[in-house]
């Protein structure tokens, strides 16, 4: 598990992302796209991550660097939690 996340935000991943699973540990830096982040996978991660963290993400959040790796997508749930836009 990485140190900059929860074991939950890992299974999470681990969850949708199948090939992720395969791997092993989810390093910070793995690209999404190659183990199967698609247009559906995007969606189902980012309503389990609502859900799970409690949070909302704004549209505006949604650029595409945002998908790139575990670590920037886990950045985006950390500015989330901060109470910028917390549900």
């Amino acid at each position: 598990m990485s140190e900059h996340w929860d074991e939950s935000y890992e299974e999470l991943l681990k969850d949708a992302l199948p090939r992720l699973a395969e791997q092993g540990e989810v390093r910070a830096d793995v690209r999404l796209k190659p183990v199967g982040l698609d247009s559906l996978a995007t969606v189902e991660v980012l309503i389990r991550l609502e859900n799970s963290y409690g949070i909302k993400i704004p549209d505006e959040e949604l650029t595409p660097g945002v998908f790139d790796t575990p670590a920037t997508l886990w950045a985006l749930v950390e500015r989330c939690r901060g109470g910028r836009t917390a549900a």
